[in-house]
């Protein structure tokens, strides 16, 4: 398989987030690429939360994928206050959104931008 990328903006509201994850479920269907869709569309459902919830710009949704053996993704919005993992207790309703990442991406991270941060995550085939 070739290089696939697919680029999208959404305006921060709530009704973006259900939009990201389905367009993640519908893009990795069509690009052939099952394997990566449930936990691709869980972290994406969780940094598009944390924009809403926390940078309120609109974010772009960036995904690639090179040959289908990995999977790159990346959120950005126009925040430049950098994201931290939360550190909730048990009855706490949220704050467990980059942990959830880190538990299903290989690799993630945040990048500072000239007009906010970019959220990036990779996931190979083999998870």
């Amino acid at each position: 398989m070739s290089a696939r990328r697919g680029e999208w903006i959404f305006p921060p509201s709530v009704e973006c987030v259900g939009e990201a994850r389905e367009l993640v479920r519908k893009t990795l269907a069509d690009w052939g690429l099952p394997h990566f869709i449930e936990r691709v569309t869980l972290i994406v459902s969780e940094l598009t939360t944390n924009v809403v919830l926390h940078a309120a710009t609109p974010l772009t949704l960036t995904l690639h994928v090179e040959r289908g053996e990995r999977l790159r993704g990346q959120v950005a919005d126009g925040s430049s206050d950098l994201p931290a993992p939360g550190r909730p207790n048990d009855d706490a309703e949220g704050g467990r959104g980059l942990a959830i990442v880190d538990v299903l991406a290989d690799a993630w991270g945040i990048t500072p931008t000239a007009n906010g941060k970019t959220v990036w995550f990779e996931c190979r085939e083999t998870c």
